[in-house]
């Protein structure tokens, strides 16, 4: 069995069946979050505490953190990793994480929606998958399924991925999975242009 998540807040959620629950978000339509989501060769996992070595791995990874920030200390991954574990028991939270396993329960990656403060019914996209898995569609298959997942069981409309311009994988990555370059702008901390790119449910295009 896939582990599950043990909740602690249980006003802030409505538990519907073993694998999902209803985060109940203020002014906006109920947030339907499911533990469990299938790809075609894996599976996504909500995150957990059991998930924190794997975590902290990925957020101190070089090769992964070269587009984002410097690589996490333990320290500063843990405090990461629970705030983004406290956010799954907020009545309105704003990071979705999920962690891509394969059937032998190996991390592969991970892949998250981050939401803004008042729900406006979009939400931005972003996915790190561990050297080893790279090149092998896991990205593709764990974006395009919480995409799927997003847009028919979570009620937003629009999806964002933000991209640096050199980060030419990610951009070309981005097109494939129909994604539409939304606008651009220039980031001074990192000192390059980032890429926006849009992609949008069917019936709010």
């Amino acid at each position: 069995m896939w582990p599950c998540l043990k909740r602690k807040n249980k006003g802030a959620t409505k538990w519907l069946n073993s694998t999902t629950f209803i985060a109940s978000r203020h002014n906006d339509s109920p947030l339907l979050i499911p533990h469990f989501i299938p790809c075609a060769d894996h599976q996504l996992v909500l995150l957990a505490p059991h998930h924190f070595t794997a975590y902290w791995h990925i957020y101190s990874n070089e090769s992964l953190m070269q587009h984002i920030k410097k690589p996490l200390t333990k320290q500063s991954a843990k405090r990461l990793f629970n705030f983004t574990l406290s956010e799954l028991t907020s009545p309105q939270p704003t990071k979705l994480t999920y962690m891509i396993e394969n059937s032998c329960h190996e991390v592969l990656g991970l892949v998250g929606l981050t939401l803004p403060e008042k729900p406006n019914g979009s939400a931005e996209i972003g996915v790190m998958i561990l050297p080893q898995w790279q090149r092998q569609k896991v990205a593709h298959q764990a974006k395009q399924s919480l995409i799927a997942t997003a847009f028919e069981r979570m009620d937003l409309r629009h999806i964002y991925a933000h991209c640096e311009v050199t980060n030419i994988a990610a951009n070309r990555a981005n097109q494939k999975l129909g994604f539409d370059l939304d606008d651009s702008f220039h980031d001074p901390k990192k000192g390059t242009e980032i890429k926006v790119w849009k992609i949008s449910r069917p019936d709010s295009k």
